[in-house]
């Protein structure tokens, strides 16, 4: 499987961006779903030029700390911030939970084990499901990607590439911009110390 073109396809998935700004007259606001070149021009200034990168080669990540209420992801070599990166983490009833971790797996082509879609032979997604439920006849379920998913937790905690736009809005992991996420992985050894902060 292939992630390639996984951050245009999260950006013309639909989503709405809450922080999108309203059109507004004198009269009425009028509140629209953005469009996909509205969605690209918040995703390049509000989440990729935000984003520090600056890790020294060869140099693996000692430690990781995700702050929920910033929406930051911060990375240190030793004592250096060398990455980071607005983040998106669970949504109400799915709250990435505060603690300490730390990386207990790792695996490039991860599918969760909870969530998905029930889609037809041909592969095309015809609804949302959750990993239990019964599918119609002539669906299957196929698990959500999560491709570079670095595993916190047995229970399905992680950090993993997906939808990113500053908000709570995942179904527990964490999040990281797609553009960023394969770079994050390879430079991320299993037992790294994960802090997660309110």
């Amino acid at each position: 499987m292939t992630f390639k073109n996984l951050p245009l396809a999260l950006l013309l998935a639909g989503a709405l961006l809450p922080a999108l700004p309203l059109r507004a007259d004198l009269d009425h606001v009028t509140v629209r779903p953005a469009t996909p070149e509205e969605i690209a021009r918040y995703y390049k200034t509000h989440i990729l030029d935000t984003m520090i990168w600056n890790p020294a080669s060869g140099v693996p990540i000692s430690r990781i700390e995700v702050q929920l209420g910033n929406g930051k992801l911060l990375a240190y070599q030793g004592a250096n911030l060398v990455v980071s990166t607005v983040i998106s983490t669970g949504r109400e009833g799915y709250g990435t939970q505060p603690g300490n971790y730390s990386v207990i797996g790792k695996d490039p082509e991860h599918h969760s084990n909870l969530y998905g879609d029930f889609c037809d032979t041909h592969g095309n997604v015809i609804s949302g499901a959750d990993a239990g439920e019964t599918p119609p006849a002539g669906l299957h379920y196929e698990g959500a990607p999560m491709p570079w998913y670095l595993r916190l937790t047995d229970a399905g905690l992680g950090i993993h590439a997906g939808f990113v736009n500053g908000n709570a809005i995942s179904h527990g992991c964490i999040r990281l911009p797609p553009e960023l996420a394969e770079k994050f992985y390879r430079i991320v050894p299993v037992g790294t110390p994960v802090k997660i902060v309110p």
